[in-house]
Formats: C-alpha cells, sequence, structure tokens
C-alpha cells in the first residue's frame, strides 16, 4: 500500500510538471492605447487579461499600453522575437504595424482588433459598437427633457462619426420630438481635457441635457455628472460601481470569454493548427451586457430589453441604424437598399462622417488658449503699499523742506536730502510697474525708473557725503567751500552712465513683452505674458548690476573716511553703512534670481519685495534719526551755525598764535588739550559748511591755514 501511495505521489508531480510545463510554455502580449486606471475600454481589456490569467492559471500575460503609434511596428516587431506566441492587440492604432509583423513571424499568432478576415496567423476580434451606441441613444430620447441632446466623438482621423449616428437614430427612434443634436470631434479616443471642454461647451452653450460619448474614458460623463445631469456609460466598464446611481446606464464589455477561448487554443495546439475564427461580441452572447440605476423607471427598463432582444429577431444588415430614412437625405439611390430603399450597407454605415439632418456637426473642439493674468491680490497689495510709501516721502520732503534751517537737516544738505528722497519715490513707482501686467512699454519702463531711482538715491548719498568728507579730511583744516552747483555735475554724470546702460538693455537687448507658454505652473492651454531680453540685453544688465556694486562699494569708503568726524550731526558713516549693507545683501539676492531658474511670478515678488524693502530700509536708517532729533532737540545746536566768518578768521587767528606760544597764560588750556582745540577750531569750520546761507563776501583770512602741528585728530 505504501508503494502504491508513492507511485500516486509521484504520478501526480509528474502529471502536474507536464501541467505547468503546458502552461507556461505560452507567453502572451495585450496592446492597448492607454492603462487600465482608466475604468473604461482598457479597464476592461486588463480585466479579461487578468481572469484569463486565473481561469488557465498563466504566469507570462503582458500588458503593453502607451506605445507611440509611429513606433508600434518596432515594439510588435521586438514582441515576436522575445519569443511571445500570442500577440492581442486590441487597438485599431496598431493595426497597421500588427499585420505587418504577422506577414514577418508566421509563427506567431495574432488576435487583431476590427473584423478583417483570418489568415494563417491573424484572428480579429470586434463588437456591436454600432447597436451599444443605438441603445445609449434610445435611452437618451427616453430621458432628454429640453429635447437636444449632445455627443463627443474621436472624429477622424481616429474615426469616422458613424458611432454619433447611431446614436441620433436611436434618440429619434425613441422620441421623434427631439429637435436636434449637436456633436464635437475631438481628434483622439484619450484626451480627457479636450472631452471634458467639449462637452462643457455642449452643455453650457447649447442647452444639451443628455450627452453621449465614444472616449476611452469617462471625462464626458464625469462633466455632465457634476453639473447635475444624468450620466450613461459609454465605454465599457460598469461605471455605477463608481459613480452610483449618478450613472443611468452602463455597457459593460466582457473580453475575458474571447481571450479564455483563443489562449486555450494556442495551448492546446502550439503550432497554431487549429480552425481559426473571428470574435464578434454582442448582446446575446453576454459579450456586451447593460446596469442601471435603482431609480430608473422600470417602463424604460422594459423599452430597453425590448429594443435589445429586437437585435435578435432580424437580420444584422436589417438593424434600424442600417436601415432608416435619414438614409434617403444623406446618399444617393446608388447605395440604398431593403423594401423601403432606405438601408446601406454595415461598411457604408461605419465610413460615415458627413451629419444626418438634424445633427449639427461643431468641428473639431479646442480648448481656447486663455491668458494667466498677474494675480490682482499680487497687483493690489503692492500698489497699495507702494501708494503709502509714496505719501509717507512726500510728506518727509515736506518736513525737509519746512525745517531746511534747522541745524540738523542742514548739516545734512537739504537738498541732497530731498534728492534722497526722491530717489525712493521713483523706486516705489517702479515697482507698481512690475505688479501690473506687462506690456513693451511697461517692460521698458520698470528698468528706466527703478535704475534711476536706485541711482538718484544712492548716488546722492554717495556724493553728499563725499562733500563731507572733503571738508573734515584735510590735515591743515582750511576752509573748504564745496557748493551744491559743483556737486550736482557728478549726480548728474551717474544718472547719464545709469541711463547710458538702460538704453544699450532697450535697444539693443530687445526688451518687449512676450507670451510664453509651459512655464511656472501653466497647464498647456495656458500662457503667460512676460518682458525678456536677448543675450546682448542681459550683458548689458549685468553691466548695470555691477555698476551699482562700484557705487555701493564708494558709498562704503565715503562712509568709512568720514568716521573721524565727531559731531554727530555731520558723522552719518553708521547710518549710511548700515543702509549700504541693507542695499548690498537685497542686490545680492536679485543677483541669485538672476541666475538661478525660478517661477517667473515668485521671481517678480521677490524683486518687488526686495526693491520696497532696500528703499524703505535706506530712507528709514537714513532719516528716522534726524526726525527724531528735531522732535527732541530742536535748534539746540544752533550756536553751531551763528558765528560770523570775522570771528571764524579771529578765531583761526587766535587759535594759531596760541598754538605757536605755549606758554602764554591765555592759551594754556587749549594748549594742553588738543582735542578741544580741534573741536573749537572744526566748529569754526563748520560754519562755512552750508555755503547758502553764507555771505559770498569772505575774510581774507579764510584763506589762511589752520596751524595745527600738533596733528591730534580723530
Amino acid at each position: 500500500m505504501t508503494r502504491s501511495f508513492l507511485n500516486n505521489v509521484i504520478l501526480f508531480i509528474v502529471l502536474l510538471s507536464c501541467i505547468i510545463t503546458v502552461t507556461q510554455s505560452i507567453k502572451v502580449a495585450v496592446l492597448a492605447t492607454g492603462g487600465p486606471e482608466d475604468l473604461g475600454f482598457n479597464y476592461q481589456v486588463n480585466q479579461a487579461k487578468v481572469n484569463a490569467e486565473k481561469a488557465l492559471n498563466l504566469r507570462e500575460v503582458y500588458y503593453f499600453s502607451d506605445i507611440p503609434i509611429p513606433e508600434s511596428k518596432e515594439f510588435i516587431y521586438n514582441l515576436c522575437e522575445s519569443g511571445y506566441n500570442l500577440i492581442i492587440v486590441s487597438t485599431l492604432d496598431y493595426l497597421s504595424g500588427a499585420r505587418e509583423a504577422a506577414k514577418a513571424y508566421p509563427n506567431v499568432q495574432f488576435l487583431l482588433r476590427g473584423s478583417g478576415a483570418t489568415s494563417s496567423n491573424i484572428q480579429s476580434v470586434t463588437y456591436n459598437f454600432i447597436s451599444a451606441n443605438y441603445v445609449t441613444g434610445y435611452f437618451a430620447g427616453l430621458m432628454t427633457k429640453s429635447k437636444i441632446i449632445g455627443y463627443v466623438t474621436p472624429g477622424p482621423p481616429a474615426s469616422s462619426n458613424y458611432a454619433a449616428h447611431a446614436f441620433y437614430v436611436g434618440a429619434k427612434n425613441s422620441n421623434p420630438d427631439i429637435e436636434s443634436m449637436y456633436f464635437y470631434s475631438t481628434g483622439s479616443w484619450l484626451n480627457p481635457e479636450i472631452s471634458a471642454g467639449a462637452a462643457n461647451s455642449l452643455l453650457s452653450d447649447y442647452g444639451v441635457d443628455v450627452i453621449g460619448q465614444t472616449q476611452d474614458d469617462m471625462s464626458v460623463q464625469i462633466e455632465a455628472v457634476d453639473r447635475g445631469y444624468i450620466g450613461i456609460g459609454t465605454n465599457g466598464f460598469n461605471q455605477k460601481e463608481v459613480f452610483g446611481d449618478k450613472i443611468a446606464l452602463s455597457y459593460v464589455l466582457d473580453w475575458t470569454s474571447v481571450f479564455v477561448d483563443l489562449i486555450q487554443k494556442n495551448i492546446d495546439h502550439p503550432d497554431g493548427n487549429y480552425t481559426k475564427t473571428n470574435y464578434y461580441g454582442d448582446w446575446d452572447n453576454s459579450f456586451l451586457t447593460y446596469t442601471h440605476s435603482r431609480s430608473l423607471d422600470p417602463q424604460v427598463k422594459s423599452i430597453l430589453d425590448e429594443i435589445i432582444l429586437n437585435f435578435t429577431a432580424v437580420p444584422k444588415a436589417m438593424a434600424p441604424f442600417f436601415c432608416n430614412d435619414y438614409n434617403k437625405y444623406t446618399f444617393s439611390a446608388t447605395y440604398l437598399t431593403g423594401a423601403e430603399l432606405n438601408c446601406i450597407s454595415q461598411a457604408r454605415f461605419q465610413n460615415m462622417s458627413d451629419p444626418y439632418p438634424g445633427m449639427t456637426w461643431l468641428g473639431n473642439y479646442t480648448i481656447p488658449i486663455t491668458l494667466k493674468e498677474v494675480p490682482k491680490t499680487f497687483t493690489r497689495a503692492f500698489t497699495a503699499t507702494s501708494g503709502a510709501l509714496i505719501l509717507l516721502a512726500l510728506i518727509l520732503e515736506a518736513v525737509i523742506y519746512i525745517n531746511k534751517d534747522k541745524p540738523i537737516i542742514r548739516s545734512a544738505s537739504p537738498i541732497f536730502c530731498i534728492l534722497i528722497i526722491m530717489g525712493g519715490i521713483i523706486v516705489y513707482a517702479s515697482i507698481i510697474l512690475w505688479t501690473v501686467s506687462p506690456t513693451t512699454a511697461t517692460c521698458n519702463a520698470r528698468y528706466w525708473l527703478v535704475s534711476i531711482g536706485f541711482t538718484t538715491l544712492i548716488g546722492s548719498m554717495v556724493v553728499k557725503n563725499f562733500r563731507i568728507w572733503l571738508i573734515f579730511d584735510n590735515p591743515e583744516l582750511k576752509t573748504i567751500k564745496i557748493t551744491n552747483y559743483q556737486l550736482f555735475p557728478w549726480v548728474a554724470g551717474l544718472l547719464v552712465i545709469n541711463a547710458l546702460l538702460v538704453a544699450i538693455i532697450t535697444a539693443s537687448g530687445d526688451l518687449k513683452m512676450v507670451e510664453v507658454m509651459g512655464i511656472d505652473d501653466l497647464t498647456k492651454y495656458q500662457y503667460m505674458q512676460v518682458c525678456k531680453m536677448n543675450n546682448s540685453g542681459a550683458i548689458a544688465l549685468y553691466i548695470l548690476l555691477a555698476y551699482f556694486a562700484l557705487l555701493l562699494l564708494v558709498g562704503v569708503f565715503v562712509s568709512w573716511k568720514i568716521r573721524i568726524v565727531d559731531i554727530a550731526e555731520f558723522n552719518e558713516s553708521k547710518p549710511i553703512a548700515n543702509t549700504l549693507y541693507a542695499i548690498s545683501f537685497s542686490l545680492f539676492v536679485i543677483v541669485s534670481l538672476v541666475v538661478s531658474p525660478q517661477y517667473y511670478l515668485d521671481q517678480q515678488m521677490i524683486l518687488c519685495i526686495a526693491g520696497l524693502f532696500m528703499a524703505t530700509a535706506a530712507l528709514g536708517i537714513l532719516f528716522v534719526p534726524k526726525l527724531y532729533g528735531l522732535a527732541t532737540r530742536g535748534s539746540s545746536t544752533e550756536q553751531l551755525f551763528s558765528m560770523k566768518k570775522s570771528s571764524i578768521a579771529s578765531s583761526r587767528s587766535s587759535a594759531s598764535k596760541n598754538s605757536s606760544n605755549p606758554d602764554s597764560g591765555d592759551s594754556g588750556k587749549s594748549s594742553h588739550n588738543p582735542h578741544n582745540y580741534y573741536k573749537k577750531s572744526t566748529n569754526n569750520v563748520l560754519a562755512e559748511f552750508t555755503d547758502e546761507s553764507i555771505s559770498d563776501q569772505e575774510d581774507e583770512s579764510n584763506d589762511l591755514p589752520i596751524e595745527n602741528t600738533n596733528s591730534n585728530r580723530v
């Protein structure tokens, strides 16, 4: 008994090995236009593949999708070379390459989508797609309230429009009061953006309330369901499983029996020596079925069951979609057959593209290319902020002018203070232009205003403090008179250099507004207006930035030199340095943005923030202390500016004598404290600083040097 049991086990193992060997001897490829995640046609094809694997205990059945049509022939050839025994092509797009491969590899079996004739290694599979659309059209005619229906079809070159014709005939047969049917073509079986846009147009612009489709996905019906209309599942999957009762009707395609039968034949006859047959799915062989919502009127279901039953009761050539009176208006009598001369052949019907009377073809739908404008919140926020800062700057200008004779303002050169503030105002105005939708004019104005504004602000500050340096930093402490009229050409020269560089950007840089796509987070149907320049303009822009960097370095140097001034009203080294550091940091950020990839709108926002920060920081650091001094000290330092020139001369003469006779009793304090002497002498010099408050009549002694051999300078 033990030996018998062992023999049985061995026999079982041998048989199992044989079965596994047989089942694993076949290698199957299934080709589809898209992945199975579409929950439509491709999902059903993949589901049949999975069901066949389970039923036949297969492992090497592979699903391939999204193969570009021009590359499909080479791809199928590679499959044949890779040892695939059976290749199932479920899409019409790959037929041409598949037929050529079948001729080149006669030992490989092919199942091709379509209705072509069989050959030694080719069979075909199709289903009654026309009747499926006729049934859904019949249902649409029963459900419409507006009596206006719609349809979305691939259209040429993907397919002719016959599915739309079948849908329309079904609707008219169920409801003769249908007024019209509008339909769009999309140009492909799977383009959700196009098909959803077409559905939206039909529902919004043409009064359609029930819509059909010939698409691999459910984009059309999703659009209808989302807007409160009924949905019809027309791509082979039971859409009720996804959308519930919002889908009133779905026709379902079940490819499983075809796949199982074909693969089993190839397992039994690996040499391909079996009777070839073409597969045809219809309502009467469980390939084509339908599901409906729970709320569907039982009477409507009864009507649908009756017309489906009629398909099996009449010859296929006499089906209502082949035989109808609309054919008489579309075809000449030469092509009409049947007792009433209103029938056409299936081949002629499936090649139809011209609409029947009552059908209106709206052409190939294209999604309008729309402009993505600058966000309103972005524009409003920066415009309001810039406007408020301009108002504050104008108030500051007025305060400076009203208090121009106060020592704390006079010491800072009121005219240059006004120029610095004016530069800030120009920068603020330029920020507004950076936040609006660009034009070629505003693109150029942006660079002109922002550069001139900063040149005025920084240049005036540097030139103003350059005068302080020259006045205080001279070894003999001679009276040095430098008027504003002598300094203005320097500011003008800085502006001329700036203007030349920006002119190069404008002229040779071809700075203009262009419309671009594919940047930021734009969809492929959006474009944005941006400012753009060529390489010459970019080089000029880098030179302009280098010019600003040089100007900042000069400003830092002058700020460092005037640190020796020990009178607070004139010693602006710290606030100027802080201002220049803030501007330098912001320019570093700007340069980093220029050379690194950024979202365009993000870049504009950062540039605007940097511009506001630089201008506001400069004005705040320079003028807030002065405003605070005006409020707290007022004219307490007026004595610095009250000396007449004659007293300055006598003071200098006396100081010179005392310094040369250190034993003199009157000069003891001064000679024993050189620092006090320097400060006193410096105060005399300050009386000459604000030249517009001093008479043009000069005492000759003003030209005399102040003898200070001790060189005790701060």
